[in-house]
């Protein structure tokens, strides 16, 4: 089921993309990475003990290069929201393989939920929740496999870092977020036309872009 959500909506990223994006350049960029990460979900690789999905390896990839160009202001502020929501990834996963009995909700749709909410409340553009999403779920894949490794889980030699469950978070937060800008988008167009068709609002307003 999760698997069948994971490539739902990494399909309906791509087509969005490719129909509905006016800039070439981007709309060509975007449309490559889609498809990159879901032919590279089928395949995973062993580091030592470990089991990494490739999909994973290259997002991962993909986040360090976009955040390495942000200034340092910039930087810290999405790592210290990544390492927020990476905690409470553990947090999820811990209780799901160690302490299953306090689970009494989906841990996907926690994550995806909670993802969701705290990059749109906290951050304004739309490629910055995307990228904070994106990396709080690679830290937290790492940090999971770290855990599991250290109780020595019986589950510790099947698991596979960024498996498509962990990416379908991504995929299905970003959907939510795509559809919550188009919302803002919306919303912000309408209060522009509105006060440009209330009489002497306009003339106003243009004074005040003049300024």
């Amino acid at each position: 089921m999760i698997e069948a959500l994971f490539y739902w909506s990494m399909w309906l990223l791509i087509i969005s993309v490719y129909f509905f994006d006016n800039e070439i350049k981007r709309r060509e960029r975007l449309t490559i990475i889609g498809l990159i990460i879901v032919i590279t979900s089928l395949y995973s690789v062993t580091f030592y003990h470990f089991h990494v999905n490739l999909s994973f390896v290259f997002l991962s990839a993909l986040v360090f290069w976009y955040c390495a160009r942000q200034c340092k202001l910039r930087q810290f502020v999405l790592m210290l929201i990544s390492f927020f929501l990476a905690g409470f990834y553990v947090w999820i996963q811990y209780l799901l393989y160690i302490e299953p009995v306090w689970m009494y909700f989906p841990p996907f749709w926690m994550s995806v939920a909670v993802n969701s909410f705290i990059t749109i409340v906290l951050l304004r553009k739309i490629l910055y929740r995307c990228i904070v999403v994106s990396a709080a779920v690679i830290g937290g894949e790492i940090m999971t496999s770290v855990m599991l490794y250290y109780f020595n889980h019986v589950y510790m030699f099947d698991y596979v870092i960024g498996q498509v469950q962990s990416l379908a978070i991504i995929s299905m937060a970003i959907v939510i977020i795509s559809i919550w800008s188009l919302f803002e988008m919306v919303t912000l167009e309408l209060k522009r036309r509105v006060l440009l068709s209330v009489p002497g609002r306009s003339t106003v307003s243009q004074r005040k872009m003049n300024a």
